[in-house]
């Protein structure tokens, strides 16, 4: 639910949010979509906290300072994906402004496009992104190798995002460069691919007893 809404948008002629103008008349035309498409946002952040905290309550005492952590992590990554859907979903508001002055309109939409999606949705990638990573671990060292993998595409996201905003380098001159592209795939497939992982593994009753088993087993004392 969380990362269908931008594909959707994709495949009805979404052009580039940057652009505001476009975008503008583009939400004109298909308003009941940005509507519908904000609400899987919102309603997916909220099913994440769910999950996250589900998780958290399945362990109970066996959770560790690591898993503890992890899941701060992905409550705050639910948190904000809501947040952002919630910002999405004011287009109603912003063809109200729009009906007293075009420019108002514009401005409304960059605080929203701003907040959301170039502020929010960013700090709700890295967040999940952490939690994944840390699961991922976890899972790991208690007889899941398998799940290191998860890890891996939100490991290199979030490396990729830290450099790319402490070392141009890694960008081209219009902001478009490696980062750019690991920060993408970050999003679209290595945390949305990483939560579906997680939760298949925890939904297999083996998979589930030996991650609770060897989580028992490593904090008891020897």
């Amino acid at each position: 639910m969380l990362f269908v809404a931008l594909p959707l948008e994709l495949l009805a002629g979404r052009p580039d949010a940057d652009n505001v103008a476009a975008s503008l008349a583009w939400l004109e035309r298909n308003a009941a979509l940005a509507s519908v498409t904000a609400g899987l946002q919102l309603s997916g952040g909220a099913l994440l906290i769910v999950a996250v905290t589900g998780f958290a309550l399945v362990l109970r005492r066996q959770v560790g300072p690591a898993l503890g952590s992890a899941t701060v992590f992905g409550v705050f990554a639910g948190a904000l994906f809501a947040a952002v859907g919630a910002i999405r979903g004011n287009t109603g508001a912003i063809q109200y402004i729009g009906s007293f002055e075009q420019d108002w309109a514009e401005s409304a939409y960059l605080a929203t496009h701003l907040i959301g999606v170039q502020s929010l949705l960013p700090l709700a990638e890295i967040a999940a992104s952490g939690w994944l990573i840390i699961i991922s671990i976890a899972a790991a060292r208690r007889g899941l190798p398998g799940l290191l993998a998860v890890g891996v595409l939100p490991a290199v996201g979030v490396l990729a995002a830290l450099l790319a905003k402490f070392a141009p380098v890694l960008t081209a001159g219009d902001q478009i460069g490696l980062g750019w592209f690991l920060h993408i795939g970050n999003i679209l497939v290595g945390v949305p691919l990483g939560i579906v992982a997680v939760g298949i593994a925890l939904l297999v009753p083996d998979a589930a007893a030996r991650f609770a088993t060897g989580l028992r087993s490593h904090q008891e004392p020897k």
